[in-house]
């Protein structure tokens, strides 16, 4: 995110404002079940990567470890009021690249990463019928 918002390419940040606009639109979403997620061009994430200009980590994150990613977030996104917190994450993030705030975009990010682990601790805890405070 920080090397996207130092990029502050307008093509990319228009492509990410349809992208979120298109997950905003989904029907599901609306009705509160999933986060709209798609592969490839349509995923939030894989588009920041693919526009940030790190070839090491585009080829880390959009191809060796892309698929096992997406695994875990299609599966957790149906936790009540994730979807729209996500959404509204992704927003935050998108204003700080637009602004092209690197920092800042960085530290969005790894805040809605460490958001989205806790999502699958709390998820995994509730399964082994623990609690997690």
């Amino acid at each position: 995110c920080r090397l996207a918002a130092e990029k502050n390419d307008p093509k990319m940040i228009a492509q990410l404002n349809d992208i979120l606009k298109l997950h905003a639109e989904d029907e599901a979403f609306k009705a509160g079940q999933a986060y709209y997620f798609q592969e490839g061009q349509d995923d939030f994430h894989y588009c920041i990567i693919k526009n940030c200009g790190n070839a090491t980590l585009e080829k880390m994150l959009c191809d060796e470890l892309y698929h096992l990613i997406r695994m875990y977030r299609v599966q957790f996104s149906k936790t009540p009021k994730r979807a729209q917190k996500a959404l509204n994450e992704h927003l935050h993030i998108l204003d700080a690249i637009t602004n092209g705030d690197g920092p800042l975009a960085e530290m969005l990010m790894q805040r809605h990463i460490m958001a989205s682990c806790k999502n699958i601790q709390d998820h995994h805890n509730t399964l082994q019928g623990e609690t997690h405070v």
